[in-house]
């Protein structure tokens, strides 16, 4: 099981690449509380409501004013290191992990308050923490009675933090099963509820994606296909292991906890990247970007690549914009499409030394983190910038600017 399991979860953190972040339009930032703050930890520890970013660099939470650029650690206490002690403690920074605590599951941004959500020590729990902005610590808020899935965004709306909990039940006779559902926890009270069915998989399940229109979640529910043994997965090439997992489209009203299971999208054909406006945004064999409107049941080409070109990274932002890359041969080239406009804008390749963000555009501007290797094949990210769109040509831009 835990061969397995750890098969799915590398799967997944590829599979949610294709998955949904937000960003902000500058001109609707009046009424923060309106927007989605989105996390998405398949490539970052960030949340962002358009305004302000949270985001970790060398193990530690920074803050960063979008308006003003400035970045500070997200901890005031004085004469603070913010870096784990050589017996491998952190001290009382608010800025790193709490003590007993593993690693952070995910953040929840709300107003000038701060959620931040890590698995526990204790198996099939999370701990919530919870800090203002400039304060000098954070509190123990809430103990939730399940884990937390990392690889999936998470969103503040109203006094409501929506994220994916998870369960692993061991029985009598040695077997588990996993299962997976939607929480809803109150920012006020720390209780958590139950909103999605609870799913349940004998080998391994998630759900890998999320999005928010209006009083509707929609989420992406992931489990590999029945039959399917940890020796039969690792013999298989990775266009088969993709086809090893089955996903399952649903559409759950939050504020009624009416759920349907959107039968009419096949996703044997299609890998779901977002919605927007009434479209539901797919791609399809790597080759086109399709929108499926909802009411008047017609798909609609939006994108499209030829010869040897696919497209690879794709994420469909709640506000109304939506960024892709299309390889050709060993170039990575992104674009951004305005859902609103439907323009198509190229971004270009990605500049040396830093990634674009899961939270890319927001407003008129691009998101980027430094990111370096260590020698050993894994990323250290640093500090973020944002970069006016009008002045991002070909992967170069003007730091500071």
């Amino acid at each position: 099981m835990k061969k397995m399991r750890m098969v799915v979860v590398l799967f997944l953190v590829l599979f949610s690449l294709a998955g949904c972040g937000k960003g902000t339009d500058s001109k609707e930032q009046t009424k923060t509380e309106d927007w989605p703050d989105t996390v998405d930890y398949a490539v970052h520890n960030i949340a962002t409501d358009g305004k302000k970013v949270i985001y970790e660099k060398d193990q530690a939470l920074q803050f960063m004013n979008l308006q003003s650029g400035e970045s500070t650690v997200f901890c005031t206490q004085p004469n603070c290191s913010h870096k784990v002690l050589e017996d491998g403690s952190t001290s009382s920074c608010a800025a790193l992990p709490p003590a007993g605590s593993n690693n952070l599951g995910t953040l929840g941004l709300h107003g000038d308050t701060v959620f931040e959500c890590y698995d526990s020590e204790e198996m099939n729990q999370m701990v919530v923490y919870k800090a203002k902005v400039g304060s000098s610590g954070r509190r123990k808020f809430a103990v939730i009675p399940y884990g937390i899935e990392a690889m999936t965004p998470s969103y503040c709306i109203g006094d409501k933090m929506y994220l994916v909990g998870k369960q692993v039940n061991t029985h009598e006779d040695g077997s588990t099963d996993e299962e997976a559902m939607i929480l809803a926890l109150d920012l006020n009270t720390g209780k958590a509820e139950v909103l999605s069915q609870i799913h349940k998989h004998p080998e391994s399940c998630s759900i890998t994606a999320m999005n928010i229109q209006g009083d509707h979640l929609y989420y992406l529910y992931t489990c590999m296909k029945d039959g399917m043994d940890y020796d039969q997965f690792m013999k298989l090439s990775p266009e088969e292991a993709a086809n090893a997992f089955s996903n399952t489209l649903y559409d759950l009203d939050y504020k009624t906890k009416e759920e349907r299971e959107m039968s009419e999208i096949d996703l044997t054909k299609y890998d779901y990247l977002g919605q927007y406006d009434g479209n539901i945004y797919l791609k399809k064999d790597d080759k086109k970007i399709v929108t499926y409107n909802e009411q008047s049941k017609e798909e609609k080409e939006i994108v499209s690549v030829k010869g040897k070109e696919q497209i690879d990274y794709s994420t469909c932002y709640e506000t109304g914009s939506m960024v892709f890359s299309v390889l050709s041969g060993e170039k990575e080239i992104f674009y951004y499409y305005d859902q609103k406009e439907q323009k198509e804008t190229k971004l270009g390749e990605e500049p040396q030394h830093y990634t674009l963000l899961p939270n890319t555009i927001i407003g008129d501007s691009v998101l980027l983190q430094e990111r370096e290797t260590d020698g050993k094949g894994n990323y250290i990210y640093g500090d973020i910038t944002m970069v006016p769109l009008s002045s991002y040509k070909d992967g170069t831009f003007t730091k500071g600017e």
